[in-house]
C-alpha cells in the first residue's frame, strides 16, 4: 500500500465571497426598518401574533414573545445577529424586556442614520444620556417604587401585567384571574423557610396538557414525572412495590443503563471470542441493582433507558423503575428528595440514596404521571393547561417570565410603573435635564448645542416608541406636562376635554384638557426640575400595571450598549461561502 493512500484527500477549499457593508447600505437599513415593525407589532396586550416557519417547513410557532420569537428565527443580517445575541444574553438572565431592549436599540439606529452626525460623536453623547438616565431612575421617587411581597395587591398588578401582555395565552377575565392566583400559589409555596439554602432548581416544575381551558390549570405538591409505560387504568400497579405511610428510599441514575455500551465499566479487561461486552456491561449493572437492593431502595429513576433485562431484574427485587426521565426533571428530582446522582455502576454509596413519603399515580389529559412527594421539600409542580399546542407553549413562556419576575422581587424590591409611563417619564426628565445642564455637557463631549439638542430628540423619540408600540391602531398617543405619564385615547375629540382619563399605568387620572399630543410636547425650560402634582387630576398611590425595576433597567443599558456598538461598525463583512 502506498504511502499516498493512508491519508484521506481533503476536498479543495471552496473560495471565500466576501461581502462588506455598512449601516448606510441601503438593504441593511431595509432589515432594520422591517425587523423593527416585527419586533414593535408584537409588544403589548395588543401585540401581533407571529407564525414563524422554515423555508423547508418543518414545525410551526405561533408566538409574540421574545424568548420564543427569537430562538425560532434565524437571521442573516451580521447587524440583527449582533442585536439578537445581545437581547438573548439579557433574556438569559431576566426572562423579561427583550422586546424592549430591541425597539430602543433599533430605533437609536434607524434615526441616528437620518442625520448627518459623526457615529462617534453620538455614541459618546448617547452614553452621557444613558448616565443620566441610570441616576434618574435611581433617584425619582416617581419611578423607582418599592414593591412589598408580603402585599397581595402589589404581587398581583405585577403577575396580571405580565399574563395579560400576549394575546395567544387567552389570559383575560376569569383566565387572568385563575392564571394569577395559580402563579401567586406557586411561587409562595415554592419559597423555603431559609431563603439561604442552596438548590439545584427554582424549585417549580412547569408541565404542560393541550386541550384543555386555561382555567383547568392546577398547581400539585412534589413532583409529577410522565409515565407512558403506566396505562391510565392502572391504578394498583403501585401498591406491589410502595406501602402507603412508609418513606420511599429513591436511587437517581443519569447515564444510561441500556446495556449498548462499555463506558461506564472502568478499567481495561479482556473478552473471549464466545462473550459478548454487552454481557459484561449486564453484569455489571446486575451487580450495582444488588446492591441498591441491599440499600432498601424502592424507585429508580434513570435519566436515560433501561435495558429490558434489568428492568425485570429491578422489578422482580420489589425496585420500580421509571426511566427515559431526560434532563430537565433531574434538577428537580435532586432537590425533592435529596439524593445525589449515579454516574457509575462502581461503588455505589449508601449517602447517594434519596428519599420520598409517598408515590402516587396520576391521569391528566389522558396521561399517566407518578406522582412523587416528599413533606419536608417546598417544591411543587405546576401544571398548565390551554387548547392547543402553540398555545399551551405560549403560556409556559409567560408563566415562567412571572415567576422569575417575582423571585427577581425578592433581591430587589423595586418597580416602575408601566404601560410605557416610565419610558415617556424619563424621556421628558431627561429633556429637563439636557436643557439644565447643556454647556456642561457641551463641554464634556465637545460639540454644538445644535448637535446636542439632536441627539436628545433622537434619544427620547425612541424612549418614546417603546412606550407607543403597545398601542391599537387609531389610538391618540398623549401626555401631560405636569405628570408626564402616558395616556392611549382611543378617537379623541373636544368632547372629551371635561372627561377624566386615565394614563396608560393607572395611576394618574386627568381631564382632557390638560393633555396634549405626544408629538407636540414639549417642556419649557422654566419648568421646575420636579414634575408639579397639584393640577386638577387624581393620582393614586400606586400603578396598576408594573414593570421590573432590574429587568428593564438592565434592558435599557443593554439598548443603549448596542446601540453604540453597532453605530460604531464601520463595515460589516459577511462570508457568503
Amino acid at each position: 500500500m502506498s504511502s499516498e493512500s493512508k491519508f484521506v484527500q481533503k476536498s479543495a477549499k471552496v473560495e471565500s465571497l466576501l461581502r462588506t457593508k455598512t449601516l448606510e447600505d441601503e438593504e441593511v437599513q431595509r432589515a432594520i426598518t422591517e425587523f423593527k415593525s416585527i419586533v414593535s407589532s408584537a409588544r403589548g396586550p395588543n401585540g401581533k401574533i407571529k407564525m414563524i416557519q422554515n423555508s423547508i417547513g418543518g414545525h410551526l410557532t405561533l408566538t409574540s414573545t421574545s424568548c420564543r420569537l427569537l430562538s425560532v428565527t434565524s437571521f442573516s443580517q451580521p447587524v440583527l445577529r449582533l442585536l439578537v445575541s445581545a437581547a438573548q444574553g439579557h433574556l438569559s438572565r431576566f426572562d423579561d424586556g427583550g422586546f424592549n431592549m430591541i425597539i430602543l436599540s433599533l430605533n437609536l439606529i434607524e434615526k441616528s442614520l437620518k442625520f448627518q452626525i459623526n457615529h462617534k460623536i453620538l455614541v459618546e453623547i448617547f452614553e452621557e444620556f444613558l448616565d443620566i438616565c441610570l441616576n434618574i431612575l435611581e433617584t425619582d421617587e416617581h419611578l423607582k417604587l418599592p414593591i412589598q411581597i408580603s402585599k397581595m395587591e402589589h404581587i398581583s398588578c405585577l403577575v396580571k401585567t405580565i399574563l395579560m401582555s400576549k394575546p395567544l395565552c387567552r389570559c383575560e377575565r376569569k383566565n387572568l384571574e385563575v392564571m394569577k392566583n395559580l402563579v401567586i400559589r406557586a411561587f409562595l409555596q415554592s419559597l423555603p423557610d431559609d431563603l439561604k439554602n442552596s438548590s439545584f432548581s427554582d424549585r417549580i416544575y412547569l408541565k404542560t396538557a393541550t386541550g384543555k381551558s386555561v382555567i383547568e390549570s392546577s398547581i400539585h405538591s412534589g413532583l409529577l414525572v410522565e409515565a407512558p409505560d403506566i396505562p391510565t387504568y392502572a391504578t394498583g400497579i403501585l401498591g406491589k412495590y410502595f406501602t402507603e405511610g412508609e418513606s420511599v428510599s429513591v436511587a437517581l441514575v443519569t447515564i444510561s443503563m441500556s446495556g449498548d455500551t462499555e463506558e461506564h465499566v472502568k478499567g481495561s479487561y479482556q473478552i473471549s471470542q464466545d462473550v459478548r461486552s454487552t454481557d459484561v456491561v449486564l453484569n455489571k449493572m446486575t451487580e450495582f441493582c444488588d446492591v441498591l437492593s441491599k440499600l432498601n431502595v424502592k424507585l429508580l429513576l434513570c435519566q436515560k433507558v433501561i435495558h429490558p433485562k434489568i428492568k425485570h431484574y429491578l422489578r422482580q427485587m420489589g425496585i420500580f423503575t421509571m426511566d427515559r426521565l431526560g434532563l430537565q426533571p433531574i434538577s428537580y428530582v435532586r432537590d425533592l428528595t435529596g439524593c445525589t446522582p449515579f454516574l457509575s455502576f462502581s461503588f455505589p454509596k449508601a449517602d447517594h440514596i434519596g428519599r420520598l413519603t409517598s408515590v402516587g399515580l396520576m391521569t391528566i389529559s389522558g396521561r399517566s404521571y407518578l406522582h412523587l412527594q416528599n413533606s419536608n421539600s417546598c417544591l411543587v409542580t405546576l401544571v398548565l393547561c390551554a387548547p392547543q399546542e402553540e398555545a399551551v407553549d405560549e403560556l409556559k413562556s409567560l408563566v415562567g417570565t412571572a415567576l422569575s419576575t417575582l423571585k427577581h422581587t425578592l433581591s430587589q424590591p423595586f418597580v416602575l410603573p408601566g404601560g410605557g409611563c416610565w419610558q415617556i417619564y424619563l424621556a421628558e426628565a431627561l429633556k429637563l435635564k439636557v436643557q439644565k445642564e447643556m454647556s456642561k455637557l457641551r463641554e464634556t463631549v465637545q460639540c454644538s448645542r445644535t448637535i446636542l439638542s439632536t441627539a436628545c430628540r433622537i434619544f427620547t423619540e425612541s424612549l418614546q416608541s417603546v412606550a407607543m408600540a403597545i398601542a391599537e391602531e387609531g389610538e391618540t398617543h398623549m401626555t401631560s406636562a405636569i405628570q408626564p405619564h402616558y395616556w392611549r385615547v382611543p378617537n379623541y375629540d373636544e368632547s372629551l376635554v371635561d372627561t377624566l382619563l386615565m394614563c396608560s399605568c393607572g395611576q394618574v387620572k386627568k381631564f382632557g384638557r390638560d393633555l396634549s399630543f405626544l408629538e407636540e410636547n414639549n417642556i419649557s425650560e422654566s419648568q421646575n426640575e420636579s414634575f408639579v402634582k397639584n393640577e386638577d387630576g387624581i393620582i393614586s398611590d400606586f400603578p396598576i400595571l408594573l414593570d421590573l425595576y432590574s429587568s428593564n433597567v438592565s434592558a435599557l443599558k443593554m439598548a443603549i450598549l448596542t446601540a453604540n456598538t453597532i453605530l460604531g461598525i464601520g463595515q460589516f463583512i459577511d462570508d457568503r461561502n
